[in-house]
């Protein structure tokens, strides 16, 4: 466990409490729910996305250009999500605050 003196929740700079019963974990998923209602089922942050199966295959001049060996290989099977910010499973892409940039990608 991390000790701190003092946290704050995002989005402002208000002091979070924090005494030696209560983590960073625990007050960060706290802001989150301060944020946004609770939705059961759902995550609190990227609650509305899609889990992708596919292959990132790179271009032609992509090897010389780094060392890393998934742009010397042919095709590389990964698995990839797009989501939206907030923990509101329902909100329209479109909506400002759906901030529709989150991505994550691993391998099969």
């Amino acid at each position: 466990m991390i000790s701190v003196e003092r946290s704050y929740i995002l989005g402002g700079m208000t002091p979070a409490k924090t005494d030696s019963n209560t983590t960073i974990a625990q007050e960060i998923l706290q802001a989150f729910d301060d944020i946004n209602p609770t939705q059961p089922g759902f995550r609190p942050a990227h609650a509305k996305g899609i889990l992708l199966a596919g292959g990132f295959t790179p271009s032609p001049g992509a090897a010389s250009l780094t060392r890393a060996p998934h742009l010397k290989r042919g095709t590389t099977r990964v698995t990839v999500r797009f989501s939206d910010a907030t923990g509101l499973p329902t909100i329209a892409d479109g909506d400002p605050n759906a901030s529709p940039r989150g991505s994550g990608f691993g391998p099969i």
